[in-house]
């Protein structure tokens, strides 16, 4: 579809925005290759995987990551009503996350993680922010093994919302366990600007935001143990999450402002034109 636009000399750009997998045929290859101008990848991790995979040249890929509203998201929103809503005292801690639910979001690693940490931090409770796919299989098979493993109750499953910020705010760590395909995310840029710290799966171009020890924790996907121990050292130790927290909106403030993100698009499409 986009040689015809290329043969007529309009530019033609393609963005690529998870880490999936590429077919290797020879037309999605030849696509990728040759049938845009540029290919605007949103993480590093996305262009490794254009060049190593499909072979396309390095020159021709450039990275836009992602970025935020600082006018939407920012640590001046209050997360209380948010709270209050769904009966959160303040001695609880909210661990919570933001996504479809969906396996590759990793619902079943945070539900299995909250089963390792029942006894060990009774104070946590997981909010989970998002709705379910089309059938709702998922979900529900998610919600059955938390029942079963005891932690139904540590759970609030909010549902489809359009109030994220203010339920992002009432979070005390952010979690993204992401299970399969991941570019940059769009929810850590947004948990930083709200200067929460974040925990964080070695999936796709998450590393990249979440530097370990630094900006956050790293675990390693589908790994329940792992999410819990980053978990617990994030509620345990509290220079840790702190310093997380500040860094990471250091780094939202710097790098990941969705006006410098616009900017950063324009320019590729001015020279482009030119």
């Amino acid at each position: 579809l986009a040689w015809p636009f290329r043969a007529l000399g309009i530019p033609v750009l393609r963005y690529r925005h998870i880490t999936g997998y590429i077919h290797p045929s020879w037309n999605r290859s030849f696509a990728y290759r040759h049938g845009a101008s540029v290919v605007v990848a949103t993480a590093e991790a996305i262009k490794r995987q254009l060049v190593e995979e499909i072979k396309v040249a390095p020159e021709r890929i450039r990275v836009i990551g992602e970025g935020v509203d600082m006018d939407l998201y920012h640590p001046g929103i209050d997360g209380s009503t948010a709270r209050a809503e769904f009966g959160l005292e303040p001695e609880h801690v909210v661990v919570g996350t933001c996504g479809m639910v969906r396996y590759d979001k990793g619902y079943h690693t945070v539900v299995r993680a909250a089963a390792e940490l029942k006894d060990r931090l009774p104070q946590v409770r997981f909010l989970l922010v998002g709705g379910p796919t089309r059938d709702g299989a998922y979900m529900k098979q998610t919600q059955a093994e938390a029942e079963k493993l005891g932690v139904a109750d540590r759970l609030i499953w909010t549902g489809w919302r359009n109030d994220v910020p203010q339920l992002m705010a009432a979070m005390d760590i952010f979690v993204l366990a992401s299970a399969g395909t991941e570019g940059q995310s769009r929810v850590i840029p947004e948990a930083f600007a709200l200067g929460k710290p974040v925990i964080g799966s070695d999936v796709g171009g998450i590393p990249e935001l979440v530097e370990d020890g630094i900006t956050g924790l790293i675990f390693p996907k589908e790994d329940p143990p792992a999410l819990a121990e980053a978990i617990r050292r994030m509620v345990e130790e509290e220079d840790l999450r702190t310093s997380c927290a500040e860094a990471g909106h250091h780094m939202a403030k710097d790098r990941l402002d969705i006006r410098r993100r616009m900017e950063e698009s324009y320019a590729l499409y001015r020279s482009l034109l030119r």
